[in-house]
């Protein structure tokens, strides 16, 4: 009996590391097929999608049709969302290393600030792709829920933030392993710690229209 569970478990495990080794490679060959510049936020958007509909129970679904499903349906939209974002990164550093090369003292107070406004952007990194894939709204919309949630969830940032921790430091100590798991586990923490807020957010929801 106890060699049956031990069997089951380790089928269990064997199933979802093949999971996530076919989501990672999907993920990396339609962001080769996009050229990268391309296809890298589709690819991302439908790494996203997969993970969403495994983090709802959804464990049969089929994977290459879910995924292509979402790469070619959000391909415009998350490439727009995915330009934003570079810009957003790109002024903010480019801005952050201005401040802090010149001599005012003022400026490089200004230059903190800048820092400050990079890490929240950072922040807010990790929950737009989940919010992507979880509403349908517009791109304004989804940044602006990414931000409400991020601040108003910091257990959920600190989950994110200690799951990215252990990645890295797995693919420092096994670097082979990233290109197998890496994006498509991290985007797996990533949409089940924003699914939990969705779920608690819409909980709470239910219950203050009841009290109304």
């Amino acid at each position: 009996m106890q060699m049956t569970a031990l069997m089951a478990g380790f089928y269990r495990i064997s199933e979802w590391i093949m999971r996530f080794a076919y989501l990672n490679l999907l993920w990396i060959g339609f962001s080769l097929f996009g050229l990268i510049a391309f296809g890298f936020f589709p690819a991302t958007a439908a790494m996203y999608a997969v993970n969403r509909k495994w983090v709802m129970g959804e464990w049969d679904i089929p994977v290459f049709k879910t995924f292509y499903t979402a790469y070619k349906t959000e391909f415009v939209k998350s490439n727009l969302l995915g330009l934003i974002l570079v810009l957003m990164g790109c002024i903010f550093y480019a801005d952050y290393l201005f401040f802090m090369q010149t001599p005012n003292r003022f400026e490089k107070l200004l230059s903190i600030l800048f820092l400050a406004l990079f890490l929240i952007y950072s922040l807010l990194l990790f929950y737009v792709f989940p919010v992507f894939a979880h509403f349908n709204i517009t791109i304004y919309q989804v940044i602006k829920r990414s931000l409400l949630l991020m601040f108003l969830n910091p257990l959920s940032s600190i989950t994110m933030i200690i799951g990215s921790i252990v990645v890295y430091l797995t693919a420092v100590t096994f670097p082979a392993l990233l290109p197998i798991f890496g994006a498509s586990i991290l985007s797996y923490i990533f949409t089940w710690s924003a699914h939990y807020n969705f779920e608690k957010n819409q909980r709470k929801k239910e219950a203050f229209n009841k009290v109304d």
